[in-house]
């Protein structure tokens, strides 16, 4: 879709999974990848001067914001321009959310048995990933927190999904440390739903936003 609307180059990082291959063997798979692709664009015929954005959904959002900040930390050379975040997990145990984000962290109560992704399930993924929630290569709220200083930064927000206001609570605080963002929401629906229902209109809508914000994300780097 990216290529055929915008005349992206794209590479789809086949990184490797757990329970084989837990915490952080897919996050730095995923950086190898990044760091091959900073150095080696112009072997698949790619201008990052255009724009050099990186993104993923759920999981895959959080491997993307990860590596947007360290992209950031270890000055990747040319810098990445769009962090494009769909239905991210942003990193926090749901079971020990920090009291001064408990006021914020209000999805995981209200969303727990929602389709798709309840917290049953949840669990499940994260016995087999095994993640570090002290380690910001995987979560984001963990010390030392410096939210600014990364590019523009798309968020795709299901309403009917755990992980909505941890992906809030990131963009308000990227916001606020001056990064330029995109809020796109669902109200009502549930984590992936377009995966689930592809034919269903919401579903045809979210596949032109994700498209459409691409394209916002491009004009950005292309500036």
């Amino acid at each position: 879709m990216f290529v055929r609307r915008h005349g992206a180059v794209v590479l789809n990082v086949d990184y490797r999974l757990s329970p084989e291959h837990p915490f952080p063997v897919p996050v730095n798979d995923s950086w190898d990848v990044l760091k091959w692709a900073s150095e080696h664009y112009a072997e698949v015929n790619a201008d990052p001067s255009k724009g050099f954005v990186i993104g993923g959904t759920s999981a895959g959002g959080n491997i993307s914001a990860v590596l947007g900040f360290k992209a950031r930390d270890e000055k990747l050379s040319p810098p990445l321009t769009g962090l494009l975040l769909t239905i991210p997990a942003i990193g926090l145990n749901y079971k020990a959310i920090p009291a001064e984000y408990k006021d914020d962290i209000l999805s995981y109560a209200q969303n727990a048995e929602a389709p798709i992704l309840p917290l049953p399930v949840i669990d499940r993924f994260m016995d087999a990933f095994k993640p570090d929630y002290t380690s910001r290569l995987h979560n984001l709220f963990a010390d030392p927190v410096d939210w600014s200083g990364v590019p523009p930064t798309v968020f795709q927000i299901c309403g009917l999904d755990p992980l909505r206001d941890e992906a809030f609570l990131a963009e308000k605080k990227m916001r606020e440390a001056g990064v330029k963002t995109l809020v796109d929401v669902y109200p009502g629906l549930p984590h992936a739903f377009w995966s689930f229902l592809p034919k269903w209109g919401p579903s045809q809508e979210f596949v032109k936003h994700t498209a459409d914000t691409m394209g916002w994300l491009l004009e950005q780097g292309g500036k």
